[in-house]
């Protein structure tokens, strides 16, 4: 038997919505306690929305996430500077 681990997290509301429809299929954070903790396998409940992880990318610092997802395909990520 293989244990998994759940996890809390909160999302902004219009980022939930879209969690729950399917459109929202990638979260970014940064490697730190508690997200760090977060394995493949592993359940993240929202507020209205429970999602398992399926995947897992980590990244030496943000231009490296940045220049290897297509954050195109992401209309809620939004990249300023």
């Amino acid at each position: 038997m293989t244990f998994r681990a759940s996890f809390h997290f909160d999302v902004k509301p219009e980022w939930e919505k879209d969690i729950r429809e399917g459109r929202k299929t990638i979260d970014i954070r940064i490697n730190v306690h508690p997200y760090a903790d977060v394995n493949k396998g592993d359940i993240i409940k929202y507020r209205s929305a429970k999602v398992k992880v399926t995947k897992i990318r980590a990244y030496p610092g943000l231009s490296d996430l940045l220049a290897h997802e297509d954050l195109q395909r992401y209309p809620f990520v939004r990249v300023e500077g």
